[in-house]
């Protein structure tokens, strides 16, 4: 077998959630205030988020995030098994109406199989698309012209106000933008936590704090675990099991560490030849699969890794630096 080696061109800073949300399923929550899903009212917009469940662990549905009052309004969960479907489905619920893809559509299979999923919904115009792990996996026309809007104060994460249906697992880096991202769009930053003032982006919780707080990055509409601002038997609890991510930060052409591929299978990691670099690659599981030291220009053949994504760090006085990049295997 041959490998074939894809950098992607976003250069970034290495960081692995120190905490994130995990939900009993019983009754635990989130409170968020209402305001970015308002605001977006009838108009297009992109909702995405991180989850790790198993299905067998859900409830009939799975709530991640509603504005519902009496059992209207806008809801993100997965829908148990219906119309000959095997798995629970990434179904987003506008007043009462429910849209999702059989089996999750093209990825033809349960997204609550204990790993981490990125899923995503965008409504452009009267037309719903459907994203798992950044790939397409089908559309739903839309009856009519809805409203994301509500009269609830408050957004629920992990549950919802009209059903006792609360989600059992991991959410995180919830995001809201008031337009249909593209595909390209979602998968190009699903693996980065993105700048609180990226065009677009309403709201943004990636739930990586602790305590009580549930902070909105674009600060807007930061909320709190549980039903209270105060410790309560409804307060999701923080772990250190959480889906890994690298916050965005773009390398200047005056930068004297660059990372790159040279086309060969091989890695090419530069810096002044007056100074040392560590450098570590991990796997998308945050798993160290190789350690070096160098000085000057490094090159590393990549081609013995297994097919997969992996980071990238390279430490060099202080100054840290990585690039994801993905190793496609060929026969």
């Amino acid at each position: 077998m041959r490998s074939t080696l894809l950098i992607v061109s976003l250069f970034v800073t290495t960081l692995i959630h120190a905490q994130c949300l995990t939900f009993d399923g019983i009754d635990d929550q989130g409170q968020v205030p209402n305001t970015q899903l308002n605001a977006i009212g009838m108009g297009d917009f992109t909702v995405e988020a991180w989850i790790n469940g198993v299905e067998a662990e859900q409830l009939n549905h799975a709530y991640l995030f509603s504005n519902r009052v009496d059992g209207f309004g806008f809801m993100l969960f997965f829908h148990g098994p219906w119309g000959g479907a095997n798995y629970k489905m990434l179904c987003l619920q506008f007043n009462g109406v429910n849209y999702l893809v059989i089996d999750n559509g093209t990825f033809n299979g349960s997204l609550l199989d204990g790993s981490c999923h990125h899923v995503a919904i965008t409504r452009q115009a009267g037309t719903l698309y459907f994203y798992a792990d950044g790939s397409p996996i089908g559309n739903r026309i839309i009856d009519g012209t809805p409203t994301a809007a509500t009269s609830a104060a408050t957004a629920l994460i992990g549950s919802d106000a009209s059903d006792s249906y609360p989600f059992k697992g991991n959410i995180s880096e919830l995001r809201i933008w008031n337009y249909a991202r593209t595909g390209a769009e979602i998968q190009g930053s699903m693996n980065v936590s993105v700048p609180a003032n990226s065009s677009g982006l309403t709201g943004y919780w990636p739930m990586n704090d602790n305590g009580q707080n549930i902070t909105d990055l674009t600060g807007t509409s930061s909320g709190f675990t549980g039903t209270s601002n105060v410790t309560d038997a409804s307060d999701p609890n923080w772990t250190n099991n959480c889906c890994s991510l690298v916050p965005v930060e773009q390398l200047s052409p005056a930068d004297p560490i660059r990372v790159y591929t040279n086309g060969s299978g091989q890695l090419v990691v530069e810096f002044p030849s007056s100074g040392r670099a560590d450098v570590t690659i991990m796997d998308d599981l945050g798993r160290i699969v190789l350690n070096s030291t160098t000085t000057g220009t490094a090159v590393i053949d990549l081609r013995p890794l297994a097919a997969g994504a992996y980071v990238a760090r390279v430490d060099a006085a202080g100054m840290v630096r990585a690039a994801r990049f993905v190793v496609e295997g060929l026969h």
